[in-house]
């Protein structure tokens, strides 16, 4: 299946393609339209058309990321490298420029948000689009740990086996919302996402739980574009 990174929640979302949001660029835009005020070229791209109507204000928390632009005669380069390893240990600053002259420009944004469960979930060995995965769930339904796992997940909407929207509880809840959703893609990846939110709570509360005996398994994925 073909798999892509957007900048943008415009971007078309056809049936058997996979999208990756990325904010970060969004992020290192604003930075940039902070610096510049709005930014237009000639011709004008309908990407920074997008970019300056993305909303990212509220979204991400600014301690999850470092975002900046600047010029390389104003030190915009040794900046960022300072901040990214004094805040995040695992960022890899070889993604920034070796060097920058003091005329170039620098728009970078970089986003890290490390989620954990406070109770951890099963991890199997299963298949996932015919290929095998690892992934994580309640998969053994006689385990000690099965009531915790399943007070994690909130059952939003369930309309068959391919369509439904679950949210998983992490331990920082109050903060942020995982949701695990498989429904049929809309005409735009920003329409996908909101069909998605529009879908929380459907169920009555009484129906959100897990009945007993059922089993959830997410497949494991890693991305590295």
């Amino acid at each position: 299946m073909p798999n892509a990174m957007c900048a943008t929640l415009d971007t078309p979302h056809a049936t058997g393609t996979d999208l990756v949001f990325s904010v970060s660029l969004a992020l290192a835009w604003k930075e940039l339209e902070q610096r510049f005020g709005v930014l237009r070229f000639a011709p004008q791209p309908a990407l920074a058309d997008a970019l300056s109507r993305t909303v990212v204000d509220g979204a991400v928390s600014p301690a999850w990321c470092v975002a900046d632009a600047g010029l390389g005669a104003e030190g915009i380069l040794e900046r960022l490298r300072s901040e990214l390893l004094s805040r995040f240990s695992a960022a890899d600053v070889r993604y920034l420029p070796g060097d920058l002259a003091p005329d170039a420009l620098l728009a970078y944004g970089y986003l890290s948000r490390d989620l954990r469960f406070p109770a951890v979930f099963a991890v199997r060995d299963g298949v996932f689009n015919a290929q095998p995965v690892r992934a994580f769930g309640i998969v053994d339904n006689n385990h000690p740990h099965n009531a915790a796992r399943a007070a994690q997940v909130i059952v939003h909407e369930v309309r068959s086996e391919r369509e439904f929207v679950i949210e998983l509880c992490t331990d920082a809840a109050d903060e942020d919302r995982l949701l695990i959703a498989q429904v049929p893609p809309r005409e735009r990846l920003g329409e996908t996402v909101r069909d998605v939110l529009d879908r929380l709570g459907r169920l009555p509360p009484e129906y959100r739980s897990l009945r007993r005996g059922e089993e959830v398994a997410i497949p494991r994925i890693e991305l590295e574009t």
